[in-house]
């Protein structure tokens, strides 16, 4: 095994539903390493998509200016109650475990 200096832990997020600043609902999987660049990137599912996204984590948590001139978060926490989908999906480990 190559002699590796030690990765730094990944930045948390709390998983669930969150919505962007142009209204739109996703729902947050986990934080994961870019295997490139080692960057911390946020996947997600968009509300009623069945493909899986990444987006870079600093990205995530910067602010936006929206149509009405206010500074705000590109995404949000809100209730996870809001996401229709959060009972009819499943993401599964490549053993068959339910992961999400």
């Amino acid at each position: 095994m190559k002699n590796k200096a030690p990765l730094t832990p990944l930045p948390a997020i709390e998983g669930g539903a969150y919505r962007n600043w142009k209204g739109d609902l996703y729902w947050v999987l986990c934080v994961a390493r870019c295997s490139e660049t080692l960057d911390a990137k946020v996947i997600y599912m968009e509300d009623g998509g069945t493909d899986i996204w990444d987006r870079p984590y600093s990205m995530w948590h910067e602010l936006v200016v929206n149509k009405d001139g206010e500074t705000v978060p590109r995404y949000h926490k809100v209730d996870d109650d809001l996401f229709p989908a959060q009972d009819s999906f499943h993401v599964y480990g490549m053993n068959g475990d339910v992961l999400a």
